[in-house]
């Protein structure tokens, strides 16, 4: 379900003697990107909540989760300024988005003002006004990523950089928790490829881009191959707590057989977060930076039926 997303509006034609701090006050904006899986929600105060559930687009990132942090004013003038103007209010919303697809929404709402809401569709041509608002409220996210709150991190370590075809693979997935407030995740030994996707994969990354195919990437389920001692924080079924800048590593070890050549290898991790009460914030998407790999020798010889 898309969140609804509201923003700031345009003072009244004569209201000449506000000052940029009263428009903070009394200014509602909120963004949604769903490609993203970006929300972030401003009040009228300055306070922010920003939800980022997945890194896909952006490994490089950080964490995702839940960040939270106080505006003044010279910090949303610029967004405020792109979302007041004519351009702005002049968009032309589509007038429909398939299932399914990524949509960018920005909102304003201010005291005593009709709301504005203005959406693009990702894959379609976006007016240049939408554009500017957008870049805009893409740097107040930038700000308010500073303050994790509730936020997790993904690592893959203890790789090699290169590895016989056929031989055993193993490394570590690190889960931190990058926020300031306790989290939980559900206990590794519950994990189930139902429950949470756990994916070793590789991408040649030998082939140029335009050649790829889909034989070219390796999926390798990560759920029942994980061991169960678990180093760092300790499991208390059904859910491991994650005090601040606390992480949970988890060894891995597994048979490869894939073709040899060089890959670019990652694990990609799906999981739900809550709080230390249990109540769920998000269900979190994240993409470990890439490793190198390089694959040698020929894989082992079939078996005659």
């Amino acid at each position: 379900m898309l969140a609804a997303l509201v923003a700031i509006c345009q003072p009244a034609s004569g209201d000449t003697n506000r000052t940029k701090s009263d428009l903070t006050m009394n200014a509602e904006i909120n963004y949604m990107n769903t490609g993203s899986k970006v929300e972030l929600s401003i009040k009228p105060d300055g306070l922010a909540t920003l939800s980022i559930g997945s890194n896909r687009s952006n490994p490089d990132m950080g964490p995702v989760g839940v960040f939270r942090r106080k505006l003044d004013s010279a910090d949303l003038t610029p967004l405020l300024a792109s979302l007041r103007t004519s351009g702005f209010k002049g968009i032309q919303n589509p007038e429909f988005a398939l299932s399914g697809e990524a949509v960018s929404r920005l909102s304003i709402k201010e005291e005593g003002q009709a709301e504005v809401m203005k959406w693009a569709r990702l894959r379609m041509p976006v007016s240049p006004e939408f554009q500017a608002a957008e870049s805009q409220a893409k740097a107040v996210v930038t700000l308010v990523r500073e303050f994790p709150v509730q936020a997790v991190a993904l690592q893959l370590t203890g790789l090699p950089a290169e590895i016989q075809r056929g031989n055993s693979l193993g490394g570590n997935i690190a889960i931190t928790n990058a926020g300031a407030e306790t989290i939980q995740i559900p206990a590794p030994e519950n994990w189930t490829p139902q429950t949470i996707r756990l994916r070793l994969t590789g991408v040649r990354s030998d082939i140029p881009l335009e050649d790829l195919q889909e034989h070219h990437q390796k999926i390798e389920e990560l759920s029942s191959k994980l061991v169960q001692n678990a180093q760092g924080a300790k499991p208390s079924k059904p859910m491991v707590a994650l005090p601040a800048n606390q992480r949970l590593v988890l060894p891995f070890k597994l048979t490869l057989d894939w073709p040899a050549g060089k890959y670019d290898v990652q694990i990609c991790l799906s999981l739900p977060v809550t709080d230390q009460k249990g109540n769920l914030e998000m269900d979190c998407e994240l993409l470990s930076k890439t490793h190198p790999l390089s694959v040698t020798g020929k894989g082992k010889a079939r078996q005659p039926k």
